[in-house]
């Protein structure tokens, strides 16, 4: 099973906040010594801000200061970004640590990325600007904070080497490899990360593989890139019938996975570099069926996106994706999509009405995804160039819409108002200001709606978040996070997992150290 190549023709603006909950890195946008933020996706990624102006990417841009003739001189670069926030929530008098929100799980479709969970990551890279070395550690819990949550130390999560030939077609363009084990990010809603709601349109690919890109200049106005990659899940947990299902061990799904491969393949065209059309193309699928109970599946998404890189009138993002679903129980997380990493995610996001449903997750899914930032700074420096130097008033607008359709009895044989929050149609939708009135201060407030199945209301709620951020100067590489919000929640929302059979909490308070380097 494979899928076929696209060929038609065809911030900082919230810096005042903190970066989305994973936090993807301009770094990652820029094909190693290609100079300007790839159109097409992260490709092989950090999970940084970016507002970290020394990168991964300089261990792949290497010594810079090395003569082209000069013997290769290594360099070592080390860089990072954390999150921790201490969160409470609050819900007749108890106060619960973490809060009992409704949109808490960062792979339940009601994730807003409004209250981020704790993120750390170290990046080591050694190379030259030919070649290097890259080796990322994570981690989504912090153990003297916590408990040794087994799942939340990652580990050694990535591990990869990047060649760069920047002048393979001489002043037209080039070409870069990525061969390992690595994370490529395709249909993100920010400039430089996966946006406000922190998904992926088409998706993160979660594989050991490669990547290769490739960018040439048409004109002097219009580059078209390229990017090809295979890969393969490196092991698939072993099912267990009727093992006990632990928070700290990793869920296996319902069925046994197969051997889970990918293909992706995307191409963009670009316009003075702020206008982007880009079309794409992914697909995980197993190939490895032996009795017809345990069929392949395979998830197929496709579509195309339009992008307004930092222009003097804001920055922008629209995007459609098409999703095709086939026995996705049996496909392993290569393929991490609209805030699902499994198949079994995609069915229990979209098809399910509960957890004792007989959903199959087959079906079609079709998804808008939006977002538009404006910095009102940036519109008065014009043709000065602003970075968040100086006082800002910055105005935000996102959503995103679902349409779900499947012909499986489980899904098409329940009204739809009686399907929980697998609606037909889903809808968030969300705002936020952010005034940076001191070099050391700035406000944001941020409202969000979320409606799993426009045809109950009872499944929606609202989240009103002022906020104070605290830094050491205008740009600055660290912030502390003062937030509240409060929850708007109808009669049948519940917290997020682990804890969905307990009433939600209507008030929360944070407080959250962010910094990148």
């Amino acid at each position: 099973m494979s899928s076929w190549l696209l060929l038609s023709s065809g911030l900082g603006l919230l810096c005042a906040m903190e970066v989305s909950a994973h936090a993807d890195a301009v770094e990652d946008e820029k094909r190693p010594g290609m100079g300007r933020p790839s159109t097409l996706g992260s490709g092989p990624g950090s999970e940084q801000s970016e507002d970290q102006a020394a990168a991964p990417e300089a261990a792949a841009d290497g010594a810079n200061d090395e003569d082209e003739d000069d013997e290769p001189k290594y360099k070592f670069d080390f860089h990072g970004f954390l999150r921790i926030p201490a969160q409470v929530g609050i819900e007749g008098g108890k106060l619960h640590s973490p809060p009992h929100t409704p949109d808490f799980n960062y792979t339940d479709w009601t994730y807003t990325n409004n209250m981020g969970g704790p993120w750390t990551e170290l990046w080591f890279s050694y190379g030259d600007k030919t070649v290097s070395a890259n080796v990322v550690l994570e981690a989504y819990n912090i153990s003297e904070a916590s408990y040794k949550d087994l799942q939340a130390q990652l580990g050694i999560a990535q591990s990869f080497i990047t060649l760069n030939f920047p002048t393979l077609l001489g002043d037209r363009g080039g070409l870069s490899a990525n061969i390992g084990a690595f994370v490529g990010r395709y249909g993100m809603a920010g400039q430089y990360d996966a946006g406000q709601y922190d998904t992926y349109l088409f998706g993160a690919t979660h594989t050991a593989g490669e990547t290769i890109a490739l960018t040439y200049r048409l004109t002097d106005h219009l580059t078209i890139d390229f990017e090809h990659g295979v890969g393969a899940k490196l092991e698939i947990p072993t099912f267990v019938e009727n093992a006990p299902d632990l928070p700290y061990l990793p869920y296996p799904g319902d069925v046994q996975q197969g051997s889970t491969f990918l293909h992706h393949a995307h191409v963009s065209f670009t316009w003075d570099g702020k206008l982007t059309l880009g079309l794409h193309d992914m697909i995980a699928f197993t190939k490895d069926s032996e009795a017809a109970d345990a069929p392949d599946g395979s998830i197929h998404t496709f579509g195309a996106e339009l992008k307004l890189w930092e222009s003097r009138f804001g920055s922008g993002y629209l995007g459609w994706a098409h999703l095709i679903a086939k026995d996705p129980l049996r496909v392993a997380g290569a393929l991490e999509t609209v805030h699902s990493f499994e198949g079994w995610e995609i069915r229990d996001n979209f098809f399910s009405k509960d957890d004792n449903s007989d959903a199959t997750g087959n079906g079609n899914i079709d998804t808008v995804l939006f977002e538009y930032n404006f910095s009102l700074a940036t519109l008065l420096w014009y043709p000065q160039e602003f970075w968040g130097q100086s006082n800002d008033l910055i105005f935000s607008v996102f959503g995103m819409y679902n349409h779900v359709s499947s012909d499986d009895p489980a899904f098409a044989g329940v009204a739809d108002d009686q399907r929980g929050k697998a609606g037909s149609q889903k809808l968030k939708l969300g705002g936020s200001v952010t005034y940076n009135f001191k070099p050391w201060l700035g406000f944001q407030g941020r409202y969000d709606l979320v409606q799993p199945n426009m045809s109950d209301n009872t499944q929606s709620f609202q989240v009103l978040s002022p906020s104070l951020i605290f830094s050491s100067r205008f740009a600055s590489n660290e912030q502390v996070i003062l937030q509240y919000s409060h929850y708007i929640n109808n009669g049948n929302v519940h917290g997020g997992y682990p804890y969905q059979l307990l009433a939600p909490d209507k008030d929360c308070i944070r407080i959250a150290a962010v910094m990148w380097w």
